[in-house]
């Protein structure tokens, strides 16, 4: 397997934008919108050994929607319809296909890469269908990627534990109230023991913002894993059908004034307080 390379000779940077190709959600296989906005990191291996049989591809237990690689682009062949890359990271090899348009630019060849797309399970060899190509301009970016593969398991791991710990929490104050009677029934003084504090944050932290647009672009941050939240394009990507690109914007806005979200490694990336 060839490392990364980073020499000049192996490194062209590109002037090109971020190249967008994101079909209707509703044409989506089967229609799974809200599946389709679960965006997850992964490696080239882990989506070469997916089988077809086992199901949708999922990380420690969490179903994948759209997957987000950072490769390594070693042979570019272009088509009428779609240009096909053969990416590479440092677990292996695999094919990237992107269907664009007559104004679409190829990626250059050994230019590191960001592709977030769905994963194409095949009987002779798994593939990926890009919706969105981006040249990384930072080699930052890439040991960033690096570095998720590793949290992104042990961040979902802690987000069930503590659910679980939360749910527990909740059931065992509805089983001392059970026991007390209603709070300040004038038989018994209202309860403020662990499991009342527990239900009170439990409220408090997953509270719905009142706005019904601001609850949709929230559910899409909180499905985002990374460590450094899910940033502005791809919510404008996700919901340019539904909402809209100013709608997005807005409730962005809104939800950061809400306290709901928060900013990360710069203005244009998000992660919900409650991660």
């Amino acid at each position: 397997m060839l490392p990364y390379q980073t020499s000049t000779q192996a490194w062209p940077f590109s002037t090109q934008q971020e190249q967008l190709s994101m079909p209707d959600m509703d044409k989506m296989e089967g229609g799974r919108r809200n599946q389709a906005r679960n965006i997850m990191p992964v490696s080239v291996r882990m989506l070469m050994q997916h089988h077809e049989e086992d199901g949708a591809l999922q990380v420690s237990g969490v179903e994948v929607g759209l997957v987000v690689m950072v490769v390594q682009i070693r042979q570019v062949v272009k088509g009428d319809m779609s240009i096909s890359y053969m990416v590479e990271d440092d677990t292996g090899r695999m094919e990237a296909v992107h269907y664009h348009d007559e104004s679409t630019v190829p990626a250059l060849r050994n230019t590191f890469v960001k592709i977030i797309g769905v994963l194409k399970s095949g009987r002779e060899q798994n593939m990926v269908t890009v919706y969105r190509l981006s040249t990384i301009q930072d080699m930052n970016e890439v040991m960033a990627h690096q570095l998720e593969l590793v949290v992104t398991p042990l961040r979902i791991k802690k987000q069930q534990q503590m659910a679980a710990s939360v749910a527990h929490a909740s059931l065992m104050g509805m089983t001392q109230v059970s026991k007390t009677g209603h709070a300040g029934d004038g038989r018994h003084p209202p309860q403020h023991g662990a499991g009342q504090q527990s239900h009170s944050w439990f409220t408090q932290t997953f509270s719905q913002p009142a706005k019904p647009a601001a609850a949709t672009v929230l559910r899409s941050i909180k499905s985002c894993l990374m460590e450094v939240g899910i940033n502005r394009q791809e919510l404008q990507a996700i919901h340019r059908v539904d909402l809209g690109v100013t709608m997005v914007d807005e409730m962005l806005e809104y939800l950061a004034m809400e306290g709901h979200i928060y900013t990360t490694s710069d203005q244009h990336h998000f992660k919900s307080t409650d991660a």
